[in-house]
């Protein structure tokens, strides 16, 4: 026989503390006004939309490397005079 993977039923204990953590995030969902939670989300979509112009940014200048053709680079390596 296998053993399936039966979760226990919550503890009362359990259950308060969720409920407890529930009430807390109601308490300070009433003191901040929905405004703050709108500019955030505006502030995140800024946020992402910069990144998103350095990835371009970075995207385009690999695009015109590939087109330049190779430099052949020196694989000799070069003296230096130690005195």
């Amino acid at each position: 026989m296998t053993e399936e993977n039966v979760q226990p039923e919550p503890s009362e204990f359990v259950e308060h503390m969720r409920a407890a953590g529930k009430s807390v995030v109601n308490q300070w969902k009433s003191l901040i006004p929905r405004e703050f939670w709108q500019y955030g989300r505006e502030a995140r979509r800024e946020f992402l939309l910069a990144m998103r112009s350095l990835v371009d940014s970075a995207i385009e200048r690999l695009e015109t490397e590939e087109e330049r053709p190779a430099r052949k680079r020196s694989t000799r390596k070069a003296k230096i005079e130690v005195e």
